[in-house]
């Protein structure tokens, strides 16, 4: 990906978080602070992270309902020998259990991820290789919203009186 490239959400959620304060990242700086993302929420409770995004480069914001593959962001300038990248991390949390203290800990565990890529298919992808992406149609459109069919209206009743 190039610096300015569009980033798309890969399913419908509700955005959780947005931090794309930081400049450091296009600049090829790297630190604690330096990672911009955007956070979504998904149906089945997962968390999806997309990341490095631009110095305010969010089309989205805290609230919003976002469908699947609709734009969200721009792809910043990860300057580290590799260029720029789109980063996408999955989570979702995880109890675990402390039944000496009646408590617990939350933790997240990441998703093992796999994407449609025009030549390969179904798959997880390979650090350093180069894929070509495909958008086949009931992949994008498996969780977009459907209108519901208008309601149909009852006929006014013709007649005279009871």
């Amino acid at each position: 990906m190039k610096p300015g490239d569009t980033l798309y959400a890969a399913r419908r959620g509700v955005v959780t978080d947005v931090n794309v304060s930081s400049g450091q990242n296009d600049a090829g700086v790297s630190g604690p602070d330096a990672d911009n993302y955007i956070e979504i929420v998904q149906k089945d409770c997962s968390f999806a992270e997309y990341g490095i995004v631009k110095k305010d480069g969010s089309f989205v914001k805290p609230g919003q309902v976002v469908e699947a593959g609709q734009a969200i962001g721009l792809v910043g300038g990860d300057k580290f020998g590799r260029g720029s990248e789109a980063r996408l991390s999955v989570t979702f949390n995880q109890l675990q259990e402390d039944t000496q203290n009646r408590g617990g800990t939350i933790y997240s565990v990441y998703c093992p991820l796999q994407f449609w890529t025009k030549y390969n298919g179904k798959g997880m992808l390979k650090h350093g290789a180069t894929y070509v992406s495909e958008h086949p149609s009931n992949l994008l459109t498996r969780e977009i919203s459907k209108p519901a069919p208008p309601k149909k209206k009852k006929a006014p009743v013709k007649g005279g009186t009871h």
